[in-house]
């Protein structure tokens, strides 16, 4: 859940968000936002449960993307934001049907431009993607990195950033359309 920091509280799946190049988030916008953990997201349901059964991991995948961003001086992480969200019927992740969304993302200050770039040198067939209606920018490709292949997209703005990955049972997987679940 994105939420704009100071007066009003608009979140991504308020009616009626900031659009457009002058949102508080956009490109030329000077407004922040903070990042929650939200009870819903579109159709799919937080997972309290596999969150916290996940959360282990992600913190340590995490910590090699924050360093690397703090390394090359593109953006310092703050407070950070996991969820994994049930994208179908199963609801643990121990069984291999299971589908889920994994979040996360961490307020702080970045430069969207250099954080891209990192991305996009780690990523496969990276592409920019339209970042909605908050702004910044975003792109997906596929990690490779353990030796699959895995859809994931990367958002960021001058005060967020996030990563959203696609789970099958307790592993990443390539995910059809995974820029506009992302979104």
């Amino acid at each position: 859940l994105l939420a704009k920091g100071g007066g009003g509280t608009p979140s991504a799946s308020s009616p009626s968000p900031g659009t457009g190049s002058t949102a508080a988030g956009g490109p030329a916008g000077t407004g922040s936002y903070t990042l929650t953990q939200a009870a819903k997201v579109g159709t799919y349901s937080l997972d309290r449960p596999v969150t916290k059964q996940f959360q282990p991991f992600i913190r340590a995948g995490s910590k090699t993307i924050t360093n690397a961003l703090k390394a090359k001086k593109a953006g310092q992480p703050g407070k950070a934001v996991f969820a994994v969200y049930n994208a179908g019927t199963v609801t643990s992740m121990a069984s291999p049907d299971f589908k889920g969304l994994v979040f996360i993302g961490f307020d702080g200050t970045y430069n969207p431009d250099a954080v891209i770039s990192i991305v996009r040198s780690h990523l496969k067939s990276s592409r920019l993607v339209e970042p909605g209606p908050h702004g910044g920018k975003m792109t997906c490709g596929y990690d490779t990195s353990d030796g699959t292949t895995a859809s994931e997209c990367v958002w960021v703005t001058k005060t967020t950033f996030g990563i959203v990955e696609f789970l099958k049972g307790e592993k990443t997987v390539k995910q059809n359309g995974a820029g506009t679940l992302a979104l």
